[in-house]
């Protein structure tokens, strides 16, 4: 009785806000109850699908917020880097230089070597490690190139 009680404040509550007839609400809202129930009921497994795909949506969103802000920063440096006279090719190019270090096809052989000091050929994603070893090794070849050109000058 409690819960029918509830129901018919519910819709009496209802019927006022909206300027409804008190006597006509009741029959409305069986009405309504009868004509849509089936069709209620049929899609609250779709709206319980439907929230947790949002649910998993707005999870992914801070990774891909990152994503996005890595992107805008390789574009800003690619920008400044043209700005400095870096052209297309000279960025290819750099990077077909790092993978040649990194495969060990290089005068300086990188850290990626295995047990018996041979290269490692697997493939691998650059880090700032690697780029820090590999302009080490290039300005160790900048100073070698120096007394190369000293002991020719002797």
């Amino acid at each position: 009785m409690k819960e029918f009680e509830q129901l018919s404040n519910l819709i009496s509550g209802i019927a006022l806000a909206n300027n409804i007839d008190l006597s006509l609400s009741i029959k409305k809202f069986l009405k309504d109850v009868r004509s849509q129930y089936n069709n209620k009921l049929g899609f609250e497994a779709t709206i319980n699908q439907l929230n947790e795909e949002k649910r998993n949506i707005e999870n992914e969103i801070p990774a891909y917020r990152e994503y996005i802000h890595t992107k805008v920063s390789a574009i800003r440096n690619l920008d400044y880097l043209q700005d400095k006279g870096v052209t297309t090719i000279d960025v290819i190019g750099i990077s077909l230089l790092m993978k040649a270090f990194l495969s060990g096809n290089f005068v300086l052989f990188p850290a990626n070597t295995d047990a018996n000091n041979k290269p490692d050929n697997r493939a691998r994603n650059y880090s700032i490690q690697d780029w820090q070893i590999f302009i080490d090794d290039l300005k160790k070849l900048k100073d070698l190139k120096d007394e190369i050109n000293d002991k020719k000058t002797e």
